[in-house]
């Protein structure tokens, strides 16, 4: 049984993933611990969903590395169209000490390294919804 504790309200995820398998599994972990999520394989399909979303997401969790468009870019990209910051998460199968050889910088955005157990993944998210 997990530790992390299921939000008091239902807050809306944005996942950005563009392996359609770890996607579909991060999407089902999420729903279980009783968030609506809202999933696109690229930054420029979530991009693209933006104008439709029933509210703006409380979280943003985006992949770092993807073929479209990088998750920092997607990130500023969609801070950017919608005019405010996200609360957001990156996950990535990269340390953080070797973004720079894909010309991204560590941010200061929480990051949690790929793999990681349901529970961890989780913990983290419900990190940013305080009870």
């Amino acid at each position: 049984a997990s530790t992390a504790v299921r939000p008091k309200a239902s807050p809306l995820v944005l996942l950005v993933e563009d392996q359609p398998e770890l996607r579909k599994l991060m999407r089902d972990i999420l729903q279980e611990g009783g968030y609506r999520v809202i999933e696109a394989g690229s930054g420029p399909a979530a991009l693209g969903l933006a104008s439709n979303w029933p509210e703006p997401p409380a979280l943003v969790i985006t992949d770092v590395i993807m073929p479209d468009m990088t998750g920092p870019a997607f990130l500023r990209a969609l801070e950017q169209l919608q005019g405010k910051c996200f609360p957001a998460m990156y996950v990535s199968g990269y340390p953080q000490t070797e973004w720079g050889r894909h010309g991204l910088e560590a941010d200061s955005v929480s990051f949690l390294e790929k793999p990681f157990s349901r529970a961890v993944f989780l913990e983290r998210v419900a990190a940013f919804f305080p009870a």
